[in-house]
């Protein structure tokens, strides 16, 4: 499936181009060299292309208001396995990238390429409020052919199993989410700040979850901070103000969060 967006919003702010990182393969007027390794797997070679990737974002614009860009001129073809982190400070467009990634919003140019199911876990998340967390699992299973089960077990949900989901907090809220993202076994799980809200416990077994997940698909995770994910990592891209300006493989640096910071320009 392919996401694609015509020229209808006028000229566009020329992006930077001092520190963009440039598709793997690619040449520097853009064409693409046919010897380059198209591995959809960061541990197996070099980052895959566009046209290699499942899952990719390819010069998206996108923006919400007239106050301009939330997302200028991005490219980002999707490792096919492993955890792939979107970093940068508030505001700089991880979350506008990961729903235009996720299809639940249309760039305004450029196109967004998904061949595979996708798995979602945002901030708000999308659980059916006046069912039953145990409703909700049996609901959502039945739909999608999944097996929630076994992951609401894993994340401890069985106290709140009889609480509508509209009186669970947000914690637990973010946790039922999340069980239904991963039952579904997509080919691709995005999740927007999955340790946001949660108590430490709640922390290291959503980490544990998502280090399972990273051998049998591509997990992509929109973060702030680093440090709780870093061991998991395997590539990294950075964003500020609405542009890539940096992208990595974790194992290429000694300090993945003091990397992240220079990157990204923080204190």
């Amino acid at each position: 499936m392919t996401d694609d967006a015509s020229d209808r919003t006028g000229d566009p702010v020329t992006p930077r181009t001092d520190r963009s990182a440039t598709t793997a393969g690619a040449d520097a007027d853009g064409e693409t060299d046919a010897s380059a390794n198209t591995s959809a797997d960061p541990r197996d070679g070099d980052w895959p292309t566009v046209a290699a990737a499942g899952l990719a974002a390819d010069g998206v614009w996108k923006r919400y208001d007239a106050a301009g860009w939330a997302l200028r001129d991005v490219t980002l073809p999707v490792p096919g396995r492993g955890v792939h982190v979107l970093a940068g400070p508030n505001g700089s467009g991880k979350s506008t990238l990961l729903s235009l990634l996720a299809g639940v919003a249309a760039p305004d140019r450029g196109r967004v390429t998904r061949e595979g199911s996708v798995g979602l876990a945002f901030q708000q998340p999308s659980v059916h409020p006046t069912l039953t967390v145990a409703e909700n699992l049996s609901t959502f299973g039945a739909l999608s052919g999944g097996d929630p089960e076994p992951v609401a077990e894993r994340l401890r949900l069985d106290p709140v199993r009889d609480r509508r989901a509209e009186r669970l907090s947000g914690g637990y809220r973010r946790l039922l989410d999340l069980a239904l993202a991963v039952s579904k076994r997509p080919d691709y799980l995005l999740l927007d700040e999955p340790l946001a809200g949660l108590d430490d416990d709640s922390r290291h077994r959503v980490v544990s979850l998502v280090r399972e997940q990273r051998t049998e698909r591509a997990v992509v995770v929109v973060a702030h901070r680093l440090r709780a994910l870093a061991p998991l990592v395997d590539t990294i891209t950075v964003l500020a103000d609405g542009e890539v300006v940096a992208r990595e493989y974790a194992a290429a640096v000694d300090d993945l969060q003091a990397w992240y910071a220079e990157q990204a320009g923080l204190d």
